[in-house]
């Protein structure tokens, strides 16, 4: 059960952090900025974003904003694992 409560807090402070990344660091943000704008682009262009969006608060940019934040969790879970495997096995 510990364990389980420890995979919990650590994935919510991992995605947490990965948002933060998001927003803070100027070249990811520029990245995310400019990928939803594409995507927005290319669903509106086919036909499925269909109304008046306010800028950053239309669907791509949330899907896009999922994607980053996931993605950069998940590279930070991949680190952050082979960081503890590091200093577990020099003991």
């Amino acid at each position: 059960m510990r364990n389980v409560m420890y995979k919990i807090i650590s994935s919510i402070f991992l995605l947490v952090l990965a948002f933060c990344i998001t927003a803070w660091v100027k070249p990811i943000n520029r990245l995310y900025l400019w990928s939803s704008s594409e995507l927005f682009d290319l669903l509106s262009s086919l036909h499925i974003l269909k109304g008046d969006y306010e800028w950053g608060l239309d669907p791509a940019s949330n899907i896009m904003l999922i994607v980053f934040v996931l993605v950069i969790a998940l590279v930070l879970s991949i680190f952050i694992k082979a960081i503890k495997k590091r200093v577990f096995t020099f003991r």
